[in-house]
Formats: structure tokens, sequence, C-alpha cells
């Protein structure tokens, strides 16, 4: 992996070390939010070398086939985190346990929900300081009880805090709305620009409310972008006084 900052849409470039280079070779780059899978192919990084950028630590392999052989073999995952990295959000189990809709704004993503981390992070919606917005997910729990909660980093440390946090409520069936939809309030003094909200349901032994970060025995994570903006004042309205009737 080539010098940091690895996150924060920094591009770096990935290579593998004395790796095998032959015209009889083909390649593919996979990422992971997990060290053991399951592995996503990443769209057109089917090169020796590739160049990617991220906004949450990831694990990444490239794997490589034989045109003659047929036979492919794979990396060892690597982790690229670093300072401004989010922390992974790693699921054990694999199951259609997990997020089918979040909605938040103008965001409103509907997505299976047998994956267990899905990178959204180019869904993004704007909000404003001072303002307040709706905050809901849709859950899928396969008979049991599901836990969900939200994070949105407010101040762009690169760190879900405590005071950062939104329950959603618990869940039980198919497709069902957890039950504590939230009435987001965007701080006032919430840094300006590009952040990250991550949404999570878990359901586990436990009964509780999963962390940001760690492993989780059976659920799902999902990370989307949040731009914040100035506060509407009365005089920045669009329009003109002059057009009012």
């Amino acid at each position: 992996v080539s010098a940091g900052p690895y996150c924060g849409g920094t591009p770096f470039q990935l290579s593998i070390t004395d790796g095998e280079m032959s015209s009889g070779l083909t390649y593919q780059w996979e990422s992971s939010p997990n060290q053991n899978g399951p592995w996503n192919v990443i769209p057109n990084s089917s090169t020796a070398a590739f160049q990617t950028s991220q906004a949450t630590a990831t694990y990444y392999r490239r794997k490589t086939t034989c045109s003659l052989t047929n036979l492919t073999t794979n990396s060892l995952g690597i982790l690229v985190d670093g300072q401004g990295c989010y922390c992974t959000a790693e699921v054990l189990g694999s199951n259609s346990i997990g997020i089918t809709n979040v909605t938040f704004n103008n965001i409103n993503n509907t997505s299976p929900s047998n994956v267990r981390y899905s990178n959204f992070t180019s869904i993004q919606t704007e909000v404003n300081r001072n303002a307040t917005y709706n905050l809901s997910a849709r859950v899928t729990t396969i008979g049991g009880t599901n836990y969900t909660k939200a994070w949105i980093d407010w101040n762009r440390n690169g760190e879900y805090d405590a005071n950062e946090g939104y329950d959603l409520g618990t869940a039980s069936g198919n497709d069902v709305n957890s039950n504590l939809p939230q009435t987001i309030n965007v701080p006032a003094d919430a840094t300006l620009g590009a952040t990250n909200m991550r949404i999570r349901t878990s359901q586990s032994p436990a009964n509780a409310y999963p962390a940001a970060c760690g492993p989780i025995a059976n659920g799902e994570g999902e990370d989307y972008t949040i731009i914040v903006a100035e506060s509407l004042g009365v005089n920045q309205f669009s329009g003109s006084s002059n057009n009012v009737l």
C-alpha cells in the first residue's frame, strides 16, 4: 500500500510486493469489512496494481488467475486504516438479518438484508445546522428481535462519539420499521462539510444495541455521507421581496 493518509477521499495504491506478473495472468481486486470475507469485487480493478480511496477502514485482497491452467490464488487480506478512518463494522454470522431501508432527509435507500456491510457513502444528503430531520430504518429479523442504532460524526473527528448516537428502536419480523424513528437535531456547532452516518442493526443473545465499531453476531452495517451546511437565515431564502404577491 502506498503512503497514506488512507481515508477522507485521499487516493492510495494497492499492489503485491514480489507478486508475479505475466501476460498469462489476470487480476481482480476485492474488498471486505471483515478479514475473512465475504469479499466484494471492486469495479474496474482488473490490474496488477490499483488506485482507490475509502472513508472506512477496509480489507483488500487480489485474485490472480492463470489463463493456461485456470487456477486462481488469493493474496492475504490486508487491512488499510489509519488516522481519519472510520472503524470497521464486522458481522460474524451470514444470513438475512439486516437492513432493508434507510430514510433520512432525501436519502431513501432500499437494499437487500443478506449482506453484512454496505458502503453507501456515494449516497448523500445535505442538512443544515440547527435544522431537524427524520431518520428511520426498516429491518429483517427472521423471527428474532433486532436492535438498531445510528451515529453521525458531527464533529468530523473520524470517530462515532457517544453523544453522536441515536437509538432507532427494536423490531421483529421481515422488512419492518424499527420502532423508534428519530427526529435528528443538527447541532449548531456541527463541522461544515462531508461526514459519515452509520446505521447498524444487531441480533444477539445480549439483546442490546450494537456499538458503532467491532464485531456483532448477526446483523448489518451501512455507511452514508452527510453534508453539513450553514443554517438558513431569513435573508438566505431564494427569491426577492419584489416577487412576493
